[in-house]
């Protein structure tokens, strides 16, 4: 257990960026699939990040998500050895944010 979560502190924002751009399916899609978890668990009615809270509307695609994710991060490089999962809920949030926040 401890092994894990070692491993998942050290998803950073430059090797979530590196699996995006993947030509390998299998790394792609897992990378797509962390983005839209991220996504997901930040909707309005389930704010698990407390830091971050998103309000993504219901026509907007996976894929769209993870454009944004994705642009995201090859504009903010600086910031790409931080956690990917901070980095995902920040660009997120940022691109769908919610009313009155």
């Amino acid at each position: 257990m401890c092994a894990s979560a070692a491993h998942a502190a050290s998803y950073t924002g430059q090797k979530l960026l590196d699996a995006l751009g993947s030509s390998a399916e299998s790394e792609r899609s897992f990378a797509e699939g962390y983005v839209f978890g991220i996504a997901d668990s930040m909707q309005e009615a389930y704010p698990v990040f407390g830091l971050f809270r998103a309000c993504i509307p219901s026509t907007t695609s996976t894929a769209q998500v993870v454009a944004v994710v994705k642009e995201t991060l090859q504009r903010e490089a600086g910031y790409l050895h931080n956690a990917a999962g901070f980095l995902v809920a920040k660009a997120v949030a940022d691109a769908f944010p919610c009313g009155g926040r």
